[in-house]
């Protein structure tokens, strides 16, 4: 009777370990389910709990903290609309930059988030030619890693036919002609080029490439096999990437 009783008695303290076994096992399960914080392990607070745990998180920092680029407590940092920026262009063949730094530097303005971009171009020392059209547009891609011709075709992200900066078929990147003058440079003064041009949102030019060509934009007319593309506009001359400014210009150094 006594063994009955012994082994009765190690019977139920085995089940009493099991279910004690078992209930942690799902505890600890549950704590991390779903990716979801609970006290005491590392991702933060208990679910439904405000305040922080031990080695845990703040509430909302996923990532780091607001001025990692992390929300603080479910708030996010003011949308800033992008107003400047500019491309300096360079000279290249094969990948490497050709000769000294041109003064060569295209700079967009965009007072209003979803208002017209102006264009100010100062393009010396190029080697254009004097008293000529040369064909020039904002490409697609961002990659000078072989020059310019890494750069891609023009951004157009409507899918629409190469045109002048005017006509209704033609690409956010379309730019048209600059005219050079009897010492080969061209300069161009707060001008509206093409109004689809923006430095927000879908049809953003930043981060994209300005090229210079050798050769005459035919605006789509020309009927070449590329006039519909490129507008026949010649070899890639000189590029550079449109990187964003400051919203103000730096004052001048006295």
């Amino acid at each position: 009777m006594a063994g009955v009783e012994a082994r009765w008695h190690h019977h139920g303290q085995s089940n009493r370990n099991n279910e004690y076994y078992n209930e942690h096992r799902y505890s600890e399960q549950h704590k991390h389910k779903n990716g979801k914080s609970y006290r005491g392990s590392q991702n933060g607070p208990q679910e439904g709990e405000s305040g922080p745990s031990e080695g845990g998180e703040q509430p909302g920092q996923h990532g780091g903290s607001p001025h990692q680029g992390g929300s603080h407590y479910g708030t996010h940092m003011p949308h800033k609309p992008i107003k400047r920026a500019n491309a300096i262009l360079r000279i290249f063949e094969e990948g490497e930059i050709q000769g000294g730094a041109s003064n060569a530097v295209v700079t967009f303005t965009q007072e209003q988030e979803h208002g017209p971009v102006s264009v100010r171009a100062q393009i010396m020392g190029l080697g254009l030619g004097p008293n000529s059209l040369r064909g020039w547009h904002v490409h697609e891609s961002g990659d000078l890693t072989n020059g310019c011709g890494s750069a891609g075709l023009h951004f157009n992200p409507q899918g629409q036919n190469h045109g002048a900066p005017w006509d209704p078929e033609r690409h956010v990147g379309d730019l048209g002609n600059m005219q050079t003058d009897e010492n080969g440079d061209a300069f161009i003064v707060d001008e509206v080029i093409n109004d689809r041009m923006s430095l927000n949102g879908y049809n953003s030019i930043i981060g994209r490439v300005v090229i210079v060509h050798l050769g005459t934009d035919d605006l789509g007319l020309g009927g070449k096999p590329d006039s519909l593309t490129v507008g026949a506009s010649g070899p890639r001359l000189a590029c550079g990437i449109v990187g964003i400014l400051p919203d103000e210009a730096p004052e001048a150094a006295e």
